[in-house]
């Protein structure tokens, strides 16, 4: 089985591109439902599951750009039965629509709470508008977009959160009872499954893989670790709660303006994974483009405005499932390594 790729691009790209991916507004919240625990074990955590994470990322990357292949040409090449094929390429699309669908969510409650528009309507159109970019420009789209919404977003949240006056510290913020490993599988869930899978759909349009997995993994660090911090002192500073706090601080303006534009980088950039993973089962792209985000938005419709209780089970769920598709990468590697001695 062969594959090929049709436009190589620079290592320095994936920064962006798959920066844009996992810089993710969820991330920010993460922070924030972390923000009552020791300061020692949330940095401590951070360690650590940035470690997992680039512990999971190695053979991923290694493998896309050695075999030039995708995350779901990797299950055709490396498993034989077909069921395990097509539940593995399936899952991805199911946990793609689960943050596309949480995401969409969170535009939600800010339309109908604080705009009082149509959800529906509006849900449903910028569910296509988010993942039109990637439909008709594809990787192109991805790396240029990713440039403008890290920035823009970085150096907005930055400025508010160190403009605080630092007497609104909350230094009676209650202990939480949360154990060093339950922060570990939190931060690690953040994009430990994406890193076991869809990271391959952007690294195989590189060439070298010591400096892709650099660029992916400061990636991590600056559109990851970076807005986790940020929405850790951005609870001990404001002891805000809840996503429609979060929205009331930011001001219904320039603030939500980025909010949106960094949700919608994220899930154009999880419609490209979707429909790569779909093409593989013979799905076309146009099939994709229709069904997938019509299908985010009645998910989005139906939840219900409690985003730090799924986002925390979400994450964990996430943590779980990677470590046994981690597992097996490395043992494609290693049997690589074996049979070409």
């Amino acid at each position: 089985m062969s594959f090929s790729a049709t436009n190589y691009q620079p290592s320095w790209t994936l920064f962006f591109s798959w920066g844009a991916f996992v810089f993710l507004s969820v991330n920010f919240f993460t922070g924030v439902l972390l923000s009552n625990v020791d300061k020692n074990d949330f940095i401590m955590g951070c360690v650590i599951a940035f470690t997992l994470l680039a512990f999971t990322l190695y053979p991923t990357v290694y493998l896309s750009i050695k075999y030039n292949i995708n995350y779901s040409q990797a299950i055709q090449k490396f498993i034989s039965n077909k069921t395990i094929q097509f539940s593995l390429i399936a899952l991805v699309v199911l946990i793609n629509l689960g943050w596309y669908s949480i995401q969409l969510t969170a535009i939600n409650t800010l339309l109908t709470n604080h705009f009082e528009v149509n959800s529906l309507v509006s849900i449903l159109i910028l569910s296509y508008l988010f993942a039109y970019g990637s439909y008709k420009f594809d990787y192109e789209w991805l790396k240029s977009f990713g440039v403008i919404t890290i920035v823009l977003f970085l150096v907005y949240l930055v400025s508010i959160t160190f403009t605080l006056e630092t007497d609104t510290i909350n230094d009676s913020l209650p202990v939480s009872n949360i154990s060093l490993w339950s922060i570990v599988i939190l931060l690690y869930g953040t994009w430990a499954f994406s890193s076991s899978t869809v990271v391959m759909d952007v690294a195989r349009y590189t060439k070298d893989f010591k400096k892709s997995y650099i660029a992916i993994l400061l990636a991590m660090v600056f559109s990851n670790f970076l807005l986790i911090a940020l929405g850790y002192m951005f609870g001990r500073y404001t002891n805000i709660d809840s996503f429609e706090e979060f929205v009331l601080f930011l001001g219904i303006g320039f603030g939500v303006l980025l909010f949106v534009l960094n949700i919608w980088s994220t899930n154009d950039s999880n419609f490209f994974s979707s429909s790569k993973a779909l093409q593989t089962l013979g799905v076309k792209k146009q099939i994709s483009f229709i069904a997938l985000p019509l299908l985010s938005a009645m998910l989005a419709i139906n939840f219900q405005d409690d985003l730090f209780s799924i986002i925390g089970s979400w994450l964990k769920l996430m943590g779980w499932i990677t470590i046994p598709l981690t597992l097996f990468w490395w043992y494609v590697i290693f049997k690589s390594v074996v049979n070409d001695k």
